[in-house]
């Protein structure tokens, strides 16, 4: 309410206390709030728009668990608005695929070896929604991942990479992993072991 019909005009309260209200002053103040909770489509529980149709079933596009998600946050999902995450940990992966971070030393040297070698890659390719590889090389199905020897030596960073190696395994890639080290002492040589892959498959097919 605005103006002199709001109780509180002037910053002074005016109106009358609930505990002065009458039996029948309650009920036409509840029915006024329902009459207006139905023009505003604000109603609760299965009349509220917001719950139509009841929980619906999604699939987490991070660990494929199906989970049951209320109708509002299914509407976003369908939408695009919001991704399909069954917890904060699979919300929390999706989060890590969708950052850019800046190349490291040890990245802008291997793409620089790979495009001196005229082998076609992708950076920061996302797999599945679920993990960034360093490296792509779709024509061959080959994943080269930089790590760096203090970053991927932490605990929790070596579990992720167990993770990732499974997952990359499992969508039929094959993966190279070089360190700082290996690739700083010789970048050709770590390139090299790639390329002796691809001759080989080649030489098979």
């Amino acid at each position: 309410m605005v103006g002199k019909g709001n109780p509180n005009f002037g910053g002074t309260f005016h109106g009358k206390l609930t505990s002065d209200r009458t039996t029948e002053e309650m009920a036409e103040s509840v029915r006024k709030m329902v009459a207006t909770r139905e023009a505003r489509k604000s109603l609760h529980g299965e009349r509220n728009g917001r719950w139509a149709g009841g929980w619906r079933e999604v699939t987490c596009i991070i660990c494929s668990k199906t989970y049951n998600t209320p109708p509002y946050r299914y509407r976003r999902i369908m939408a695009g608005i919001q991704q399909a995450c069954c917890d904060h940990n699979c919300a929390r992966l999706y989060a890590q695929t969708q950052v850019k971070t800046a190349k490291t030393s040890i990245e802008i040297k291997m793409a620089n070896e790979l495009t001196k070698r005229e082998i076609a890659f992708e950076e920061q390719y996302i797999l599945g929604n679920k993990f960034a590889l360093d490296f792509y090389l779709p024509e061959y199905k080959i994943v080269i991942e930089c790590d760096g020897d203090y970053w991927h030596t932490k605990p929790d960073v070596v579990k992720r990479d167990r993770s990732k190696n499974a997952y990359i395994a499992a969508c039929g890639l094959t993966l190279f992993r070089f360190w700082e080290r290996e690739i700083n002492t010789s970048i050709e040589a770590c390139v090299d072991l790639v390329l002796a892959e691809i001759n080989t498959r080649e030489i098979a097919a």
